[in-house]
C-alpha cells in the first residue's frame, strides 16, 4: 500500500467524481457529544440497556415499537449536541478541502445528528452554504436512505459521486446504494472494505492530482 492508497486504488483526481457526500461527525468535525449520558438517558427512557449496540440503530427499533417515545428520544439526544456545538471542531484539512471540491463539484452532507445542532456547526465554521444538500436524521435515520436522499437532491448518479465518512457502517450502506467510499481517520479494515482509506483530510487532498 501507499500512503493510505488500499490495495488496487489508483490516482484519484476531482475529475473522477462531479459529486462529494460528506459525513458529519468524525469525518468533517469532532462533536464531543456525551454519548455515555445519552446511552443513559435513552435506557431509562426506553426501559432496557442498549449497552454495545450501534446507538441510533436502537432509536430505530425502540421508536419503531412505541412511537410514543420517538419525539422524547430526539429532543433528549439534541439538548446533548447542542451543549456540544461551542466545542465542536473540524478534523484538520477538512474546512481546506471542503472549499477546494466546490470550487470544482457539487457537495452534499448527511449526518445522524439533528438539523438544529448540524446547522449551527456549518454556519459558525462558514460551511453551510457550500452544501446543495444537508440530510440529517429529521430526514431519516438509516444511512442508506440519507445517501439516496443525497443522490436524489444532487441529481446525481451513484457511479458519479464518492462518499467520505469514517465508519464501516459509512462503507456497508454506501455500498448498498452503488457509491464509492472512502474513510478518513481510521485504517482500512479487512472487511468490509471501503475503497479509499486516508489517515486523515490533508492526505487525501494531496492525492488529487
Amino acid at each position: 500500500m501507499e500512503g493510505g492508497w488500499l490495495e488496487g486504488a489508483g490516482a484519484l483526481s476531482p475529475g473522477d467524481f462531479e459529486y462529494f457526500i460528506f459525513d458529519l461527525d468524525g469525518t468533517l468535525f469532532s462533536l464531543p457529544v456525551d454519548w455515555t449520558a445519552v446511552r443513559e438517558e435513552f435506557a431509562a427512557i426506553a426501559g432496557e440497556s442498549i449497552e454495545g449496540r450501534p446507538l441510533f440503530q436502537e432509536v430505530q427499533r425502540v421508536a419503531a415499537a412505541k412511537p410514543a417515545l420517538k419525539q422524547t428520544i430526539l429532543s433528549m439526544i439534541e439538548s446533548h449536541e447542542l451543549r456540544a456545538v461551542d466545542s465542536a471542531k473540524p478534523m484538520p484539512g477538512a474546512v481546506d478541502l471542503a472549499y477546494s471540491l466546490f470550487e470544482v463539484s457539487k457537495l452534499a452532507l448527511v449526518t445522524l445528528q439533528g438539523k438544529r445542532a448540524c446547522e449551527e456547526i456549518l454556519r459558525r465554521s462558514k460551511l453551510l452554504g457550500l452544501f446543495e444538500a444537508v440530510v440529517t436524521r429529521e430526514d431519516s435515520l438509516d444511512r442508506a436512505a440519507q445517501l439516496e436522499a443525497a443522490l436524489n437532491a444532487l441529481g446525481a448518479r451513484p457511479k458519479d459521486a464518492l462518499f467520505i465518512g469514517d465508519r464501516l457502517n459509512d462503507v456497508v450502506c454506501g455500498r448498498k446504494v452503488g457509491l464509492r467510499v472512502a474513510l478518513v481517520g481510521r485504517s482500512a479494515p479487512d472487511e468490509p472494505k471501503p475503497d479509499y482509506s486516508f489517515a486523515d483530510f490533508s492526505q487525501l487532498k494531496s492525492f488529487f492530482a
